[in-house]
């Protein structure tokens, strides 16, 4: 995440100033007031010097620099006058040891946003910074921390989300200010100005938790170093140095009140100034996963075992033991109607990123059962003679309840309307069989078959807790295989 306006709500507030030259508090004040007359900058920065020191346009400029987030620094030449800077003294005077750069590194690290009013006689050329500076004063501004954000932090972290600030303020005050939201390992930070060309982005995104001075390539660089290490990464910011970042990340979230081009580039905008609300978006995400895998898992059992009862129906001489009437209890009553419920399940869990292994492992047991049930009983009805009404009743019923038996399992956890439910749908399959005497025929499970039948509704439960075992056995082998390289051995063998 970016710092102003998103750990901060961007509201920044001149505090005061302090002189580093034989200069007046005046004219600094007026040199400010032109430069934000002059620039016209369109940030919260230059939103709170013109507040304090006001805009106007008495100086006739020759060259104007507005700011950039990859210089870090905005400024003008004005006419028998001289330039006048205004950025990060660290930028500004890289590589020197003046006493007021000591001086901007305490303030940063309370947490205060540093600005250096540095002045030449010579012209700015090519945007390149001219010779002969000097530090007229230091500006000192304060951001506010947004409201709630200790707590949304502090959710975030218990929930196994790794927060990283990207910032192009000085890395010391970025620091302090995310220690003070309760972000944990705020003290392990870089200033990103001194990297070079070469610089490993995914060693240095795993190892730094506050990033500094930071230019947007940079930012869209370390978004993509968490990526190459197996993260998803989702970003948030207002501000168009944001951007290459926002486009790059997996989820990027923007804040209602920043930028346009922000707000345009970011898959979410926040259309709320409180930024606790994405405590809600990572629930409604989470939820919205959770409840596809088991609406999936409801759904793919049918035409799991439709697709194999056909292809088995296909090379054997006898009829396909289910009439397409006699499934509507089945669609409605175990898939329907349940899985309408199931996608409005408040379930929060964190996803574990295995969404169709999941699915499998309760699909492909459920399906196996179904087909071995109906197998067994056209093998018994061919033995002992039950006529094809019975048999199929039969299947009906025991697909039924191989249907609440998976329903059990992923409508956990139970709630007392979860439990309703379930009740309910098991009393009107049963009120079927009773009510469509001409699809099914009750008297068929009160008969002898009840010694087809029965003994499967008791072992289809441990069949299909063996196979779904047997299942995730098989797919915890695969992924360790996986992890330790020896299927791609075996491939280039």
């Amino acid at each position: 995440m970016d710092k102003t306006g998103t750990i901060t709500d961007g509201s920044l507030q001149f505090e005061r100033l302090k002189l580093y030259s034989h200069i007046s508090e005046r004219e600094v004040e007026l040199a400010v007031s032109e430069l934000m007359g002059t620039l016209e900058d369109k940030n919260a920065t230059a939103a709170a010097l013109t507040k304090a020191f006001g805009k106007t346009e008495n100086w006739a400029a020759d060259t104007t620099l507005p700011f950039s987030s990859e210089r870090k620094w905005s400024g003008a030449v004005f006419k028998e006058k001289g330039s006048y800077i205004l950025g990060a003294p660290n930028i500004i005077f890289r590589g020197s040891n003046k006493d007021f750069l000591e001086q901007a590194n305490t303030e940063a690290a309370l947490g205060l946003r540093v600005l250096c009013l540095a002045y030449s006689p010579l012209p700015i050329v090519e945007e390149n910074l001219p010779e002969e500076l000097s530090c007229l004063a230091l500006l000192i501004l304060s951001d506010h921390l947004r409201e709630n954000a200790n707590e949304t932090f502090r959710y975030f972290s218990q929930e196994g989300v790794i927060l990283k600030v990207i910032s192009g303020d000085n890395p010391r005050s970025v620091s302090a200010v995310a220690a003070k939201a309760g972000i944990s390992g705020s003290e392990k930070s870089i200033d990103m100005s001194l990297l070079g060309i070469d610089a490993d982005y995914a060693a240095i995104s795993e190892e730094y938790t506050i990033f500094g001075h930071v230019t947007p390539q940079q930012k869209r660089e370390l978004i993509r170093g968490l990526k190459r290490n197996g993260h998803t990464a989702c970003m948030t910011g207002d501000g168009v140095n944001d951007i290459l970042a926002m486009r790059e990340a997996n989820c990027s979230v923007a804040m209602v009140g920043g930028s346009d081009a922000a707000r345009s580039a970011s898959d979410f905008v926040l259309i709320s100034d409180d930024f606790s609300v994405m405590i809600e978006v990572l629930k409604e995400g989470r939820r919205v996963i959770n409840n596809i895998e088991k609406v999936a898992a409801v759904f793919l059992l049918k035409t799991v075992y439709s697709v194999l009862l056909t292809l088995i129906y296909i090379f054997i001489p006898y009829p396909y033991p289910i009439a397409p009437l006699q499934m509507m209890p089945i669609n409605e009553l175990t898939i329907g109607i349940p899985s309408f419920f199931l996608a409005l399940q408040a379930n929060y869990a964190r996803p574990e990123g295995k969404l169709l292994t999941n699915i499998l492992e309760h699909t492909i047991p459920a399906a196996l059962t179904v087909v071995f049930n109906t197998l067994y009983i056209q093998s018994a009805s061919i033995f002992f003679h039950i006529p094809t009404t019975e048999s199929s009743t039969m299947v009906v019923f025991l697909i039924g309840v191989i249907g609440f038996y998976q329903l059990a399992q992923l409508a956990k956890p139970y709630t007392q309307r979860i439990q309703l439910l379930l009740a309910g749908l098991i009393c009107c399959f049963i009120l079927c069989f009773a009510l469509l005497g001409s699809l099914f025929m009750l008297s068929t499970l009160f008969s002898r078959n009840v010694f087809f039948y029965m003994p499967l509704v008791y072992f289809s439960y441990h069949v299909h807790s063996f196979l779904g075992n047997v299942c995730r056995k098989a797919v915890e082998a695969y992924h360790i295989l996986k992890a330790a390289g020896w299927l791609k051995r075996s491939i280039r063998e």
